[in-house]
């Protein structure tokens, strides 16, 4: 996991991923497979609670799941969980 005060995982930022993942996640079939991957909302939720994650990751984050939950009720009983 990301628990590294540089918020890098094998030479690769966190927010990098997660702003190419906000691109991506506008297909509804990526929305979906984060949706029904145990552990892919419950780590963007995460990036967007941790006070220790840089605000622009929060945000990305926040967005993310913003644009996840129009995909449908399981989603955002997920997120709210």
């Amino acid at each position: 996991m990301i628990d590294e005060p540089e918020h890098t995982y094998h030479g690769v930022r966190l927010n990098g991923v997660l702003t190419n993942l906000e691109i991506i996640v506008q297909n509804d079939e990526v929305k979906e497979e984060i949706t029904n991957d145990d552990r892919g909302i419950p780590v963007l939720a995460r990036c967007t609670y941790d006070k220790r994650q840089e605000d622009e990751v929060q945000q990305t984050a926040t967005r993310i799941l913003l644009s996840i939950s129009f995909i449908g009720q399981n989603a955002v009983d997920k997120i709210v969980d």
